[in-house]
């Protein structure tokens, strides 16, 4: 009976086998879905694929890390301005340079190693006027014998206008000759004419400026064509609104020469609100001046009075210190400010008298 059964169930089992192969169709693989029938749409139930745009991120390349370059700092050489100068040569190639304007000495400092003599030929003065600003030190050393002729505007600078700046310390001029026949003569600037000035411990001494006093002695009488005008140990002219400064200079053992403003310090400052004098010595300073001829040449005029003519030449004449616009004797005022002098005279050419005090006006019969 059990055989039985058992050949009943295989035959049963190969008919079930051979009915599902009639139902696959050829190319089907078991597990393969049935496609959706004609007509029907097979709803798509996976969302559309969206790719995000690619952004990509801008590349960055690592910084190159290269040592920063580093400069050598520029220290200016302490020197680069300075010009030093020991001998008379050396001196007087500055002073062709300087003249000619081969450079530009704008802001530049000479200063003497040495003292100097000029003996044996002209100077020619240092224009001032030609550079902005400039120095001159010299380093408590002498100068000397220097000689200079001409016109106008002598000195060792000749001058210094408006806008210019000029500064001169410790340094003696000595044994100084200048002749001149024309206006504003100084041992050490002609004319300073609207520029600024300073002169720091400057010293002139055993000096001659043999201006022109226009006289005829033949006549006794005075030309006006050739005469030299403000004339000074150091400055001939300060004019035009010009800054002065004198400070610590001394003048002595010296004579001066000319018409009218002859003096110690400044020959004619027209502008002393500017300027600052104080601490200057003048010492055994002669001063001559021709105007008194002028006023003696009126003599044979009516109104002439000769107390009035000898009172006005010795009022033009010359100062101890300076001449101003006011012809006024001011050395109270500047002994002061610390200037002093000691055994100076003016002598008044035309009236042949030589005054000693100033402050009385006395004077002593030549």
């Amino acid at each position: 009976m059990k055989r039985f059964l058992s050949c009943i169930a295989l035959l049963l089992a190969l008919i079930m086998s051979l009915s599902v192969f009639s139902c696959s169709k050829p190319g089907d693989k078991p597990g393969d879905t049935e496609p959706a029938t004609e007509g029907e749409t097979e709803p798509d139930t996976k969302a559309p694929e969206t790719k995000a745009p690619e952004t990509k991120a801008p590349e960055t390349k690592p910084a190159e890390t290269k040592p920063r370059e580093t400069k050598p700092v520029e220290t200016e050489d302490p020197m680069k301005y300075i010009i030093e100068i020991g001998t008379a040569d050396e001196l007087r190639a500055f002073n062709i340079s300087y003249n000619n304007k081969d450079m530009d000495y704008t802001g530049y400092t000479v200063r003497l190693t040495a003292d100097i003599d000029l003996s044996g030929e002209n100077w020619t003065p240092l224009n001032a006027g030609r550079y902005e600003e400039f120095y001159f030190d010299g380093q408590n050393h002498t100068i000397s014998g220097m000689t200079i002729e001409g016109g106008t505007q002598l000195g060792f600078f000749s001058q210094l206008p408006t806008s210019k700046y000029l500064f001169v310390d410790n340094v003696t001029f000595d044994n100084t000759h200048i002749k001149a026949t024309g206006k504003h003569i100084g041992v050490v600037i002609g004319e300073v004419n609207g520029g600024y000035c300073t002169m720091t411990n400057v010293n002139v001494k055993n000096f001659v400026i043999d201006g022109a006093t226009g006289v005829n002695p033949e006549t006794n009488t005075v030309s006006l064509d050739v005469i030299s005008i403000r004339v000074a140990g150091l400055v001939g002219i300060v004019m035009h609104g010009a800054y002065i400064e004198l400070d610590g200079c001394r003048v002595e053992s010296g004579k001066l020469c000319g018409y009218h403003n002859v003096s110690g310090l400044i020959g004619y400052d027209e502008c002393p609100e500017n300027s600052v004098i104080k601490n200057n010595h003048v010492e055994n300073v002669e001063c001559s001046y021709s105007v008194g001829y002028s006023q003696k040449a009126k003599e044979g005029n009516e109104d002439y009075d000769e107390a009035a003519g000898m009172a006005y030449a010795r009022k033009v004449g010359g100062q101890v210190f300076y001449n101003d616009a006011q012809w006024t004797n001011h050395e109270e005022v500047d002994e002061d400010n610390g200037n002093t002098f000691f055994e100076n005279k003016f002598i008044d050419l035309g009236y042949g008298v030589t005054y000693y005090n100033l402050e009385d006006m006395s004077y002593n019969e030549q």
